[in-house]
């Protein structure tokens, strides 16, 4: 019942199914927040079942995490109560986040089952390939499904196809695993495809680092050497036509030209640092404003959601700038705390995992640590409810499977010790 349930709800959640829905398509008359509401409740009432007379939720890094989530979220109402305006877009930051926390803690009690994470990954290795097939449809057919926010770029039921985009790599690191290894190479690059129709600069940045990590990880059927340096040739190709704004002629000779509108096009016809879309000038304007906010006031910001209630009514999409403007050094601060305790954890599960399946989960969240770490440079995707509630789901994998393998809590912190 639990594996069930756990995979219903990857999918759900993963697939974005859920919002769309109920936002674009009109479909589904239950509202998101019915769905976080069946999740979290039911949720705790099968694993409170489950562990009925045994519950040990409290536990080692368990432990650590509920505190560091109580921290988090008296520190976020504290910024909503004394600092920020206390308005509906402040407010509905504030239940974002509390959601996400919640989301936490529960999956944190369904994956301390060995049967219950394997089911998980199944689901996300579907939700994956379903994502890359829908943003195929949806490009090819030049938005007549309704799909994308943005013309010229595929995103399927993601709407914004730099979410897209990311969504696919993160779910392709946890997912590879668990293919044989003679596909994972295959399945990396059917990914990419999927991640290219999106031209999300930050996702393509992400695809290429997710690989390197994957490499390093032995994940492939080449040795680990020979992976490296098929995936730093493909990186060194893709550097260089982004860098030399060669991406037209590329696609020009795809015969893909007439499925961009003029705005895309402008996206890839110049170099990295040159490219003059409405979303590059918008970024610089942004980040500009967010920088100013958090120099005013920078021990303890501005207050939850003063980014959006600024001129422009949008956020920094730079989720760094977002915790220094809004919750100035402290906030910014359980940022970093948080990216290193979730990199800590897949460390110590990749270290000293019984399995190669644990490896592989430690692996695999690591790189989903730089990744969160990375497209947070990009855009802020701390607020996106569907995004970081994924964070918490993989994070609450890993604990688990720590606990299980009986892994000491100063596991790994030993120097590592490479092989070829």
């Amino acid at each position: 019942m639990l594996s069930i349930f756990a995979a219903f709800n990857v999918i759900l959640y993963f697939s974005y199914a859920y919002l769309w829905f109920w936002e674009k398509g009109r479909i589904s008359p239950i509202k998101p927040l019915y769905w976080y509401l069946f999740t979290i409740g039911s949720g705790v009432f099968l694993g409170l079942i489950k562990e009925w007379g045994r519950f040990r939720l409290l536990r080692g890094s368990s432990l650590q995490l509920v505190i560091w989530c109580v921290t988090f979220l008296a520190a976020t109402a504290l910024s909503f109560l004394a600092l920020s305006e206390r308005d509906e877009v402040a407010l509905g930051v504030l239940i974002k986040l509390t959601e996400a926390t919640a989301l936490l803690l529960v999956f944190i009690l369904l994956f301390r089952y060995e049967k219950v994470a394997s089911a998980a990954t199944y689901a996300l290795l579907i939700a994956v390939i379903g994502g890359v097939l829908l943003n195929y449809t949806d490009f090819f057919m030049s938005g007549r499904l309704n799909m994308s926010a943005v013309g010229g770029r595929a995103a399927g039921m993601y709407v914004n196809p730099n979410i897209s985009g990311q969504y696919l790599v993160f779910g392709m690191v946890l997912s590879a695993y668990i293919l044989p290894k003679r596909l994972r190479f295959a399945y990396c690059l059917f990914v990419a495809s999927g991640v290219f129709l999106t031209f999300s600069r930050g996702a393509i940045v992400l695809w290429t680092l997710a690989m390197f990590c994957l490499a390093w990880g032995d994940t492939f059927a080449l040795p680990r050497v020979h992976s490296l340096l098929s995936v730093g040739l493909m990186v060194a190709l893709l550097a260089t036509s982004l860098l030399a704004g060669r991406w037209v002629e590329a696609v020009k000779s795809t015969g893909l030209k007439k499925y961009i509108n003029e705005n895309t096009e402008r996206r890839i016809a110049r170099s990295f640092m040159e490219q003059d879309d409405y979303s590059s000038r918008e970024r610089k304007l942004l980040a500009r404003q967010g920088l100013k906010m958090f120099l005013d006031k920078p021990f303890l910001g501005n207050g939850v959601g003063s980014c959006q209630q600024s001129a422009t009514g949008v956020s920094t999409h730079n989720m760094y700038l977002v915790m220094g403007a809004e919750q100035g050094i402290i906030g910014f601060g359980l940022l970093i705390l948080t990216l290193f305790l979730a990199s800590r954890s897949a460390w110590r599960l990749f270290r000293a995992g019984k399995n190669g399946f644990d490896k592989g989960l430690g692996l695999g969240f690591m790189g989903c640590a730089v990744a969160v770490a990375t497209t947070n440079l990009f855009g802020d995707r701390w607020s996106y409810f569907e995004m970081g509630s994924y964070f918490w789901v993989f994070w609450g994998l890993v604990d688990r499977a720590v606990l299980m393998s009986g892994i000491p809590a100063d596991a790994g912190n030993e120097k590592m010790e490479t092989k070829d």
